[in-house]
């Protein structure tokens, strides 16, 4: 019996290890849900501003207050076209070892009765 404290000694070096995966795991997690989250408000965004012929400031304006972290470097709207390019930093549990950054560019037309989004 002079492996007693053997299991416990695994334990302890195991767990650091598996307390980092699962952090990883759930950072990855918040990261996708929250990517989804932003492309869900932008394009409900857009096609308020399509249907109430909004500005680009308002539109800006309705980004800025709806989306946290976000920096937008072009809001277009011409006729029934939006071009809107953003980059969000997404802030996360590993935040500080790799910045998350999100960029995306939306482009929108609206025809007749239908909006089409092209990401």
């Amino acid at each position: 019996m002079k492996n007693k404290g053997q299991a416990l000694v695994l334990f302890v070096l195991l767990l650091p290890i598996m307390i980092l995966t699962f952090s990883f795991i759930i950072d990855i997690g918040y990261i996708s849900v929250t990517k989804k989250k932003i492309d869900n408000t932008v394009q409900e965004i857009i096609k308020n501003s399509l249907e109430n012929n909004l500005s680009e400031e308002e539109t800006k304006n309705l980004i800025i207050k709806n989306i946290d972290n976000v920096y937008i470097r072009k809001i277009t709207i011409v006729d029934n076209e939006i071009d809107i390019e953003i980059k969000v930093t997404i802030k996360t549990i590993f935040s500080s070892i790799k910045k998350n950054t999100y960029e995306k560019n939306y482009k929108v037309v609206k025809q007749e009765n239908e909006i089409k989004i092209r990401k």
